[in-house]
């Protein structure tokens, strides 16, 4: 395992200003350090609180203060069973923080981009067909909706087209929303099923494809929901 360092305060601001539409926000010094601090200088929290920040066309302090807020209202119950070796020590306050005021906005200005990213977290992370996720109205819906959700690098796209893996930062905080939420049951139910039709689809000569979605098969058939027994009417696999 290569251990990589938390980035220090020059490095930091300069992927602040890169990411920053509004320049003159970063005049303000104070505000600037505050909200580096208290982003611990992580790039996926930057990256998530600048686009925010951009969409939103507010001020750093603003932006701040509701890392404060949504830290005091909610943050113990994100942080459940929060692990993972890959991380940081203390990464878990921004990047769970930071995740829900993000995914806030994108539940109320691109619902179909929320719905994905319920769906993806109840499949694994890595190699997400994009033939996989549920029908959209329109291709250029799901087309808008994976923007959304790549411009706040909760997903990125993979060299080979059509392919997407979520950041697993924000693949693990989610699944503690939707546990709270009680909705897990809900999305681990349209995976089934949207698997077991993608697979009925699926022309087995394509092996890669047929490989890709086997793997996440597994993975779902795998949860303690549905070893256990406790889903109704899904037709397994």
């Amino acid at each position: 395992m290569v251990s990589v360092s938390k980035m220090d305060d020059g490095t930091a601001k300069d992927l602040l200003e890169k990411s920053l539409i509004d320049q003159g926000l970063l005049k303000d010094d104070q505000a600037t350090a505050d909200l580096l601090l208290k982003l611990t200088r992580f790039p996926l929290a930057i990256v998530q609180a600048t686009t925010y920040i951009n969409k939103n066309q507010i001020s750093l302090s603003e932006y701040a203060a509701l890392l404060d807020e949504t830290e005091q209202s909610i943050f113990d119950i994100l942080s459940e069973e929060f692990q993972d070796e890959g991380r940081y020590g203390d990464i878990k306050n921004p990047i769970a923080t930071t995740w829900l005021i993000s995914f806030e906005q994108i539940r109320t200005h691109d619902p179909l981009a929320a719905e994905y990213l319920s769906f993806m977290s109840y499949v694994d992370a890595k190699d997400i067909p994009q033939s996989l996720l549920l029908p959209a109205r329109s291709a250029k819906k799901a087309v808008d909706a994976i923007g959304t959700l790549s411009a706040y690098s909760i997903v990125q796209k993979q060299t080979v087209p059509n392919f997407l893996n979520v950041h697993r930062l924000v693949y693990l905080p989610m699944r503690n929303q939707l546990r709270t939420e009680g909705t897990l049951p809900l999305w681990t139910q349209k995976a089934l099923k949207q698997l077991e039709k993608t697979f009925s689809d699926c022309d087995r000569r394509n092996r890669r494809m047929w490989r890709a979605y086997f793997t996440h098969a597994r993975y779902v058939l795998a949860s303690s929901l549905v070893k256990e027994g406790l889903l109704e009417n899904v037709e397994l696999l």
